[in-house]
């Protein structure tokens, strides 16, 4: 009599299938799919950095002349640093407004030239104002969209103190 029951050797490793065939394909056939996803992503994630470091790079310099504007400004509406203000003797390091601005830009690269730093007007008058504009063209290590550089105005008015408090 023969058994009907199937004989151990003739069961078969059981994969599982779909119709289009296996579920995971096997290795060898995936095996260039992380050097090609690698390949078309790292150009993308190179730009976005080089955007990154250009955005840094102009808000540095953006920080950098506002703050040369502010020292200047600051130099020029101070009597005891300006003597053309009351005639008295300087009190400062700087003889001029731009030597002030150029105080906090000496790390620009290019460096601001002291002919993009004006005052206006040119002899402050006690109470009046004074204005400091600080003009610098930031050039970018790319350029995107056909633009190479960028030019930046920075402008600060500050009020001429007097020389002597007012008691009142």
């Amino acid at each position: 009599m023969t058994s009907s029951a199937p004989n151990r050797t003739e069961f078969k490793r059981c994969e599982m299938r779909s119709p289009r065939g296996p579920i995971h394909p096997p290795r060898n056939m995936r095996r260039g799919v992380a050097a090609a996803e690698l390949a078309l992503a790292v150009p993308l994630l190179l730009v976005i950095l080089l955007i990154c470091v250009d955005g840094c790079r102009l808000f540095y310099a953006y920080n950098t002349i506002t703050n040369a504007a502010r020292n200047g400004a600051l130099w020029a509406s101070d009597p005891l640093a300006n003597p053309a203000i009351a005639g008295l003797t300087s009190q400062s390091p700087y003889t001029t407004v731009q030597q002030a601005a150029l105080a906090d830009a000496n790390n620009l690269n290019p460096a601001l030239p002291s002919a993009n730093i004006t005052q206006s007007p040119s002899v402050p008058v006690v109470g009046a104002n004074v204005t400091v504009t600080v003009q610098y063209t930031f050039n970018l290590l790319t350029s995107y969209l056909g633009f190479s550089s960028i030019a930046m105005s920075r402008q600060v008015t500050m009020r001429v103190a007097p020389d002597t408090p007012n008691p009142n």
